[in-house]
């Protein structure tokens, strides 16, 4: 998000630094935890900004949360926001008061901070990262997102907590496991969703990411570029990683991919659902004011304001039932989650749109048919592997490499070794096999 908006750049490094300073310290910081500008955490002494939020400076385990942006204080003079309406847009801001209708109306209010420059004077950069704009799509259907987004939406909806939606969708990968689909424990509800750190981190970064995206001038710019283009920056063999596979570009015949609207769809249902959080409700509430101006999202799919609640409701029951799901799951004697009984699709496609949803490309295909792409060092310890085997494998293969003079690969996990083969032996079925050939040849 902060490669994609390069605009905000120099106030989020500010912001880092005020938070922690960019000097190595070997020591961790002993004094309480402070707002920038040194001012108490429960006394912010101006308004929030509103468009960094969701790009929080990741903090050491164990520590406080990192203090929201704060305006720079030439734009709160430059601006005219009046000292006697200071602290009720504050109040606002920081969802203190009646919540959803007083962020929206804070939102009107109180414009966006402006960065430095525009989609527009960054023409040349969006193009050359083109390929990372195009990744929109495949972040909004990544598993862990889409799970958070159907569980909640679901809850938006007013239906039961039903299975993992992956189960749902015919994804056997997906079934639970003894560890769940979430770690040691199983999908949490909705309610429990919304008081877990992690999740609120992840919807503040997804609506980052719509706010990104509902900027029309950014639009207007992607609109014009190539189709099959991924922009000179990305193609630089210095990067390593290659992500072009799952950037899809935004735009078909000049208009938004419905793949692409039905994903931002599911994800701003999730984003209604979780509207009392206090966090997210400035965020929000700039995001809902865009999508309801941004051409582009208009024409495409009208969404339902932030503050017209009574729209809510039947705006997430079509995108869900769009997918292919429907509400009514039932318990069997045993206790567990029954899949209901398949509903009357939307459209001939839906089945395979609920799939799409999760990895782009995928149209309801068994996982049979399923391949893997990525180095061999990517893959977790299988069935008939020893962890220790699989170590000594990998200082094998990294061995290898430096003996032959091989650059690391870099892949989304890190660097791994370009040799892969040593990783064979790591099932102990087959080392003992291959010595006892060897020892008879």
């Amino acid at each position: 998000l902060v490669l994609v908006q390069p605009w905000k750049a120099r106030r989020l490094y500010e912001w880092y630094t005020s938070i922690r300073s960019p000097e190595p310290r070997l020591e961790p910081p002993t004094s309480t935890q402070l707002w920038p500008g040194g001012s108490s955490v429960s006394k912010p002494s101006r308004p929030i900004d509103k468009a960094l939020l969701g790009l929080e400076l990741e903090m050491p385990a164990g520590s406080p949360e990192s203090p929201p942006p704060l305006v720079p204080k030439e734009f709160t003079e430059s601006s005219h926001i009046g000292a006697a309406r200071v602290g009720a847009r504050l109040a606002a801001a920081t969802g203190l008061t009646s919540g959803v209708a007083v962020a929206a109306a804070y939102a009107a209010d109180v414009p966006l901070v402006p960065g430095d420059g525009d989609a527009m004077s960054w023409r040349s950069y969006v193009a050359g990262f083109q390929t990372a704009y195009g990744l929109l799509e495949a972040v909004l259907k990544s598993p862990l997102h889409a799970e958070l987004c159907l569980e909640l939406a679901r809850y938006a909806a007013g239906w039961e907590k039903g299975e993992s939606f992956f189960a749902t969708v015919g994804l056997a990968a997906s079934q639970q496991s003894a560890s769940g689909n979430w770690g040691n424990a199983p999908t949490p509800s909705a309610t429990a969703l919304l008081r877990q750190q992690n999740a609120k981190h992840a919807l503040k970064a997804l609506a980052q990411a719509l706010l990104c995206f509902s900027d029309e001038e950014l639009l207007d710019v992607l609109r014009e570029l190539p189709p099959e283009g991924q922009g000179s920056f990305m193609t630089d063999p210095r990067l390593g990683a290659d992500c072009s596979s799952q950037a899809v570009h935004m735009f078909c015949d000049g208009r938004l991919r419905p793949q692409l609207v039905l994903a931002v769809s599911v994800t701003w249902a999730a984003m209604l659902a979780a509207a009392s959080l206090v966090e997210l409700q400035p965020l929000l509430a700039e995001v809902s004011k865009r999508l309801q101006h941004c051409r582009a999202w208009r024409d495409a799919r009208p969404m339902p304001a932030l503050e017209d609640t009574e729209r809510h409701r039947p705006f997430v029951d079509e995108v869900l039932r769009e997918m292919g799901l429907a509400p009514g799951v039932k318990r069997s004697a045993s206790g567990r989650v029954a899949a209901p009984a398949p509903a009357e699709p939307a459209s001939p496609y839906a089945s395979d749109r609920a799939a799409s949803f999760i990895i782009p490309g995928v149209t309801g295909s068994e996982l049979s048919q399923a391949q893997f792409v990525g180095s061999e060092w990517q893959r977790p310890v299988r069935e008939g592997e020893l962890e220790n085997l699989v170590q000594a494998a990998y200082w094998l293969a990294d061995l290898i490499d430096r003996v032959l003079g091989r650059e690391p690969r870099t892949t989304s996990c890190g660097q791994v070794p370009q040799t892969e083969w040593p990783r064979l032996f790591a099932n102990w079925k087959l080392t003992p096999l291959v010595w006892l050939m060897l020892f008879f040849a």
